[in-house]
């Protein structure tokens, strides 16, 4: 996990809940009686968990996101070493 990024931990995350959910679909498939492929039998139940990426902010909207979110992020003058 420590050589994910963020969007890559989110994105396998976000593979395995689909992998999850097919896999918990063709469980159901086979242990009832449907009179359908699977395939069809899936795409008619699957939801799909990937939503598209969202589009890339400007340097703007990064800086504003970054001062909005700022305010929860405190300043040590000890340079956040541990006193012992």
């Amino acid at each position: 996990m420590r050589t994910y990024n963020m969007h890559g931990l989110l994105d396998f995350i976000l593979y395995i809940l689909d992998q999850e959910q097919e896999d918990l679909l063709w469980d159901l498939w086979m242990h009832k009686d449907v009179n359908e492929d699977f395939k069809t039998f899936k795409q008619k139940r699957m939801v799909p968990i990937r939503r598209r990426r969202a589009k890339s902010n400007t340097p703007e909207q990064d800086l504003a996101i970054i001062m909005k979110n700022s305010r929860f992020i405190t300043h040590r003058e000890d340079g956040g070493k541990d006193e012992q």
